[in-house]
């Protein structure tokens, strides 16, 4: 109860969904790995909560299941509304869920203009915690692989990009020296981290953004290890072209 912050009545109808005491399992590193990729997670001023996936019909479908069996929930997809996006969501409230999440280190609200870590359990996790959570990840940030146009056999990509406000992007830098790390100690290189001042993005809002990345090194050698150790779960587009590359 102190812990998460919950009332007598939340702790209960937990209990009753089996959530309580909340533990470290690869299904909760990678439903983490997909909120910090193409997710989300709200927690209004009234702490009301509510929880977003973002992606492709098929991913969305497995991220559902796992969902349902990891917190006793049913959540279902629905279209996106945006002009000209003709994709799909999960959109759903699940206010005690939600402040559990942030408790164990997932972000909330606008993740382009708030700082975040790599949540603690996950870098103290085992090889197992940690793969599964980076594979999230991969599957929504890292882009897939493309030949080049004139050297049939040469390719490109596997680039982790994610934009961030500029007056904390030292901040970001140290969340993405974190993920190189992780790769490390799978054998995975990467290279220096880049940041692309010159693609700023002024918002709205007033804030000013721009995107940095980080690559996994473009070697035969690398992309197979790549493969062999973390590789993609829920796209298999991108898993396709990954194979390809190795042939």
């Amino acid at each position: 109860k102190k812990k998460y912050n919950l009332s007598r009545l939340s702790q209960k109808r937990l209990l009753q969904r089996n959530i309580l005491p909340l533990r470290s399992t690869l299904l909760l590193a990678n439903l983490c790995g997909h909120l910090i990729g193409d997710g989300s997670l709200k927690l209004t001023n009234k702490n009301q909560g509510s929880i977003r996936f973002y992606g492709t019909e098929e991913k969305l479908n497995q991220i559902a299941t796992d969902y349902a069996f990891l917190f006793e929930k049913k959540v279902s997809l629905t279209n996106r509304i945006r002009k000209n996006d003709k994709g799909v969501k999960i959109m759903f409230s699940d206010t005690n869920i939600a402040r559990v999440l942030a408790h164990i280190g997932v972000p909330t609200g606008d993740k382009i203009i708030s700082a975040f870590q790599v949540p603690l359990w996950i870098i103290n996790g085992n090889k197992e915690i940690k793969r599964s959570f980076l594979q999230a990840l991969c599957d929504d940030e890292l882009g897939g692989l493309y030949k080049d146009k004139i050297k049939p056999n040469t390719w490109y990509g596997l680039r982790f990009k994610m934009s961030k406000n500029k007056e904390i992007m030292l901040e970001h830098i140290y969340f993405l020296e974190q993920l190189r790390a992780l790769f490390n100690e799978f054998g995975i290189g990467t290279s220096k981290i880049k940041v692309l001042s010159n693609q700023s993005y002024s918002r709205k809002d007033g804030n000013i953004s721009c995107p940095a990345y980080f690559k996994i090194l473009n070697s035969k050698h690398n992309r197979l290890k790549f493969y062999q150790e973390i590789s993609f779960k829920r796209d298999l587009k991108k898993k396709e072209q990954l194979i390809a590359s190795l042939i």
